[in-house]
């Protein structure tokens, strides 16, 4: 929900309810899923790892404006296993 309304938003951020905070911050700043900062959470590509990586990685295999899920799947795996269920692959 945070990180669909932070994309929408022309900063990139939003406002995080008191009570999701600890949540957000447990689970995107580890994963590299954008960043909670006090009570804001961001999702630029700075603060995404993830757009930027399977940005490059999808590159260097010729995709550079349409990206196949069996690649970006694949990707998430480079350069190690993160162990996403494939689930949270969708």
């Amino acid at each position: 929900m945070y990180a669909r309304r932070a994309v929408a938003d022309p900063t990139k951020g939003v406002a995080v309810d008191q009570g999701d905070q600890k949540a957000v911050r447990r689970i995107c700043n580890p994963l590299h899923l954008g960043v909670l900062a006090e009570h804001r959470y961001v999702l630029t590509m700075t603060d995404c790892w993830w757009s930027g990586h399977l940005t490059q990685q999808a590159a260097r295999e010729g995709y550079t404006e349409h990206f196949p899920v069996h690649v970006l799947r694949k990707l998430l795996d480079e350069p190690a296993a993160h162990g996403f269920d494939k689930d949270l692959q969708i």
